[in-house]
């Protein structure tokens, strides 16, 4: 594989493309990765005051999110979510509604993509990404 084609994203539509930790310790769960994996963290300041943390792996390709669990999530345990790459996530939203559902966060966008979390009809909680013209 040349060095150009191994740092690009898979965009292929139903694969999984990324993987996100919402820990309500992001320095704890830092330092637990980093000892047991290898992985460095760089910090990317996202709006309204939070941090966004890439884990890479050994050769500096990013291999995973780190995100401080927001206050109105109390309770909640530190869990990993999963995303699916699909071409459109506003139409897969109206599938998985009609394929019995329930929308856990609607169609929301940023600036490489867009994204919706869902939860099917046996509870399972997975993330829809639809990549943007720009890379991540």
């Amino acid at each position: 594989m040349s060095e150009d084609k191994k740092h690009e994203e898979d965009r292929t539509p139903g694969r999984v493309c990324w993987n996100e930790l919402m820990s309500t310790d992001v320095e704890a769960s830092k330092k637990f990765y980093g000892e047991l994996i290898g992985w460095t963290f760089e910090e990317m300041p996202m709006p309204g005051g939070m941090t966004y943390t890439s884990a890479n792996s050994a050769d500096g390709r990013p291999a995973a999110g780190f995100m401080q669990m927001s206050p109105d999530a109390e309770g909640m345990p530190t869990c990993w979510g999963s995303y699916i790459t699909v071409e459109s996530v506003a139409a897969s939203v109206e599938k998985a509604k009609s394929l019995g559902a329930n929308i856990v966060k609607d169609v929301t966008e940023l600036p490489m993509g867009k994204f919706a979390f869902i939860a099917d009809p046996q509870g399972g909680v997975i993330g829809l990404w639809e990549f943007g013209e720009s890379e991540c």
